[in-house]
């Protein structure tokens, strides 16, 4: 895939985030996306009448449904696979990566270095989760179903290398805010 086609692609898994709606949550995004994708040009609604997934995941998901589109059971299959790419992708995202980014760059703040720690929390979360949307659908494309069970089994690796360094940025930045509390005591500005 050249840069033209990963930029363009790129481009097209942003509007299934951006065009969502309180009643039809993805759908439109979606729509859009899967029938930039319909070789005879026409609209290409999801199997679905509601459709809400992880946005950083969906890529993968849409690689899966313009590979296996046409296939009996595909309204089974996404409903399933929508679900399962929303809770590994909500809990990796939401719970782990952003509070581990937040925290990585929390203690740059703490000691003293708020630029650098700005940039590890915009780079912490964001090099990960669009580096997910730029690679999605080419996998999902290639690889179908075992694309969305490959990237499940990448999020718990992922996670199991993150929590314990979440944990010692939380040690580590708890002992520094302490350190510099015992300064401040010390040198009786506090008091």
């Amino acid at each position: 895939m050249g840069a033209g086609k990963v930029l363009k692609n790129y481009l097209a898994q942003l509007f299934v985030q951006n065009l969502w709606n309180f009643r039809t949550e993805q759908r439109p995004g979606m729509t859009l996306v899967l029938s930039s994708r319909s070789k005879n040009g026409k609209i290409v609604e999801p199997p679905r009448l509601t459709f809400n997934t992880n946005p950083y995941l969906v890529s993968f998901l849409t690689g899966v449904l313009v590979r296996e589109g046409h296939r009996a059971g595909i309204e089974r299959v996404s409903s399933v696979l929508e679900t399962s790419l929303a809770a590994a992708g909500d809990d990796l995202y939401w719970r782990v990566l952003r509070p581990t980014a937040l925290l990585a760059g929390m203690f740059f703040v703490v000691i003293g270095q708020p630029l650098i720690g700005i940039l590890i929390f915009m780079l912490g979360f964001n090099l990960f989760a669009q580096g997910e949307r730029l690679v999605g659908y080419a996998r999902g494309l290639k690889r179908g179903r075992k694309a969305l069970s490959d990237v499940l089994a990448s999020l718990g690796r992922v996670k199991r290398i993150l929590l314990p360094l979440a944990g010692g940025l939380v040690g580590l930045l708890c002992a520094v805010m302490l350190f510099n509390l015992a300064i401040l005591i010390i040198l009786g500005v506090v008091l």
